[in-house]
């Protein structure tokens, strides 16, 4: 089914009184002519353009990520479950991480910064006796 309100010289569009804007692609943007050969839509056009600004922010991202370790003081499953639940609820920032109960470990792997990470865990009332950056 074709779009006709994304389509600026489509018969079927509504015309609009006064000058028209002027639809073109912003200057950095391929276009794909085969687009229509391709039986391609507008919005599909659009979203293979940007694939490299999407691609590109997911790279950085990945180049932001550092790996933390951290000694904290655990001495049971409700110690070990606050730091995970922490952890969790950051999860748009923290890609992995690791509650080790028996060696008192939590590695963290995230695109925050150390001492954010840091103030996350020492929030949940825990003695954090050491941390250091891993990569």
């Amino acid at each position: 089914m074709t779009d006709f309100s994304l389509n600026p010289t489509h018969p079927k569009r509504p015309r609009i009184a006064g000058p028209q804007p002027r639809l073109s692609p912003p200057r950095n943007h391929a276009i794909l002519d085969v687009a229509p050969l391709a039986g391609l839509s507008s919005v599909s056009v659009y979203l293979i353009n940007n694939l490299h600004l999407y691609l590109s922010i997911l790279l950085i991202r990945k180049m932001c990520e550092h790996t933390y370790k951290f000694d904290v003081k655990m001495t049971c499953s409700g110690c070990s479950g606050a730091v995970s639940r922490v952890l969790e609820k950051a999860k748009a920032d923290v890609t992995s991480y690791n509650v080790n109960l028996d060696t008192q470990e939590v590695l963290v792997t995230a695109t925050l910064p150390y001492d954010d990470i840091l103030a996350r865990i020492k929030k949940t009332g825990k003695e954090v006796r050491s941390g250091t950056t891993l990569v």
